[in-house]
């Protein structure tokens, strides 16, 4: 097998798992519009496979030096200042996204305690209070958005003391994020840490049993998650799942895995499993419902929420034009904490229509990303990769992943297009 494609082979299969899960049917749905649903999502997951088999091609059809571009490579003193600056802006950083006053150590430690040992009040916590100006914010984010990705990639040019610093660093943040009650990102760590792990593969191809040493990793980090996940979802139930805890989900008892598999279980972990359904596809049934609303365009700008956020800020909010409200409007569907699906979000900006022409690029990308990487070691280009392999793993779910690192990304994929991707032949 070729390591290169590894990683897509990964990729597309748990979007199908998400997919199979799906059609299973593991909730009721009144939209008329599940079979649509379950046809378009399969539809884009075959574009996406089409750009990624073309952005190989393109890839390895490269000739252009990469190394004489800047952000090829980065030296060990522009990773200790990059270190340096994360180290002073972090807790500047969680300050806005948990709410608490900047340099109130101790507030945003109990924050992050309480929300650790409670989930649901780090859910449903009051987020209006701004400790900052979002200005500030956002310059902050440019750079810190991506510093665990660059940190993973340039892992074997850390120093000892940077290693631990770093994993230390690491830790922390999936501390910030368990505090909210979310498990994205945690999970966002996990996936960031499988996919530079593939990327970073040295041989062309691989042998039949190291193929079982890697799924052995990939099953680890899927164990992890769903420790982690459960934590979570079991805290906003109330501290233990049961019967009453999933009801209002109209779960489907009689779907074909719960009454074969799933029911074989214990009742805790029944429970748990109806939870894993709701995250893998409340977005997908939400889609069905955004096939009941009328398209209108957000030039542009609707496709995530911090880019719809920053031009709200100057006085032209599309928020109204888009799917989640409408579909709020319409069935009562809340759109800032249940989820609609990437493909809804970007159909926002270019109908549904249009949607699988962006799965078709966001597959090209991403495969050429990693053959320029991989042939070379282009750090930007790594970065590129990772960004689009995740915003894949998430399609599931909202434009979250791209929408949790906006400032970064639309300063690294704008560069990487015009520097890599265009000037390669």
């Amino acid at each position: 097998m070729r390591t290169v494609k590894l990683p897509f082979y990964l990729l597309i299969g748990f979007n199908l798992l998400t997919l199979l899960i799906f059609i299973s049917g593991p909730f009721t749905s009144d939209s008329g519009n599940h079979l649509l649903a379950i046809g378009y999502i399969l539809v884009n997951l075959l574009f996406i496979w089409w750009g990624i088999k073309s952005g190989l091609r393109r890839g390895y059809k490269t000739t252009a030096i990469i190394r004489r571009y800047p952000l090829s490579d980065v030296s060990n003193r522009i990773l200790s200042i990059y270190m340096v600056f994360f180290v002073a802006t972090f807790l500047i950083k969680y300050a806005y996204e948990l709410n608490v006053p900047v340099f109130d150590i101790s507030g945003l430690v109990d924050r992050i305690i309480a929300g650790i040992f409670d989930p649901l009040l780090g859910y449903t916590r009051d987020r209006s209070y701004a400790s900052y100006s979002w200005s500030l914010y956002v310059l902050i984010s440019v750079f810190d958005g991506v510093f665990f990705i660059v940190g993973m990639l340039c892992w074997r040019k850390l120093s000892r003391f940077q290693k631990y610093l770093f994993v230390f660093l690491a830790i922390i943040e999936s501390l910030k994020s368990m505090s909210t009650g979310s498990s994205f990102g945690e999970i966002k760590m996990m996936t960031t840490l499988a996919m530079v792990y593939l990327a970073g593969m040295k041989n062309e191809t691989i042998e039949k049993r190291r193929v079982g040493r890697i799924l052995l990793y990939v099953l680890t980090i899927v164990f992890v998650t769903l420790l982690i996940f459960g934590h979570n979802m079991e805290g906003r139930a109330g501290g233990e799942f049961s019967d009453m805890t999933v009801e209002h989900f109209n779960f489907n008892t009689d779907s074909f895995i719960n009454k074969y598999v799933i029911s074989l279980f214990p009742m805790r972990i029944q429970n748990l499993y109806v939870y894993i359904c709701h995250y893998l596809n409340n977005g997908y049934y939400n889609l069905e419902y955004a096939f009941n609303c009328k398209f209108e365009w957000t030039y542009f700008l609707g496709s995530n929420d911090a880019k719809s956020h920053i031009f709200a800020l100057l006085g032209f909010d599309v928020e109204p034009l888009n799917y989640q409200i409408k579909i709020f409007k319409e069935y009562g569907v809340d759109p800032y904490i249940y989820w609609h699906s990437c493909y809804t979000w970007i159909a926002n900006d270019v109908s549904f229509f249009g949607v699988p022409i962006v799965m078709y690029f966001v597959g090209k990308f991403c495969a050429s990303a990693l053959v320029m990487y991989r042939k070379h070691q282009d750090l930007l280009s790594g970065m590129v990769f990772v960004i689009f392999a995740n915003m894949i793993i998430f399609l599931f779910a909202n434009n979250n992943y791209i929408a949790n690192l906006f400032y970064s990304f639309i300063l690294v994929f704008p560069y990487w297009l015009f520097t890599r991707y265009f000037k390669e032949r």
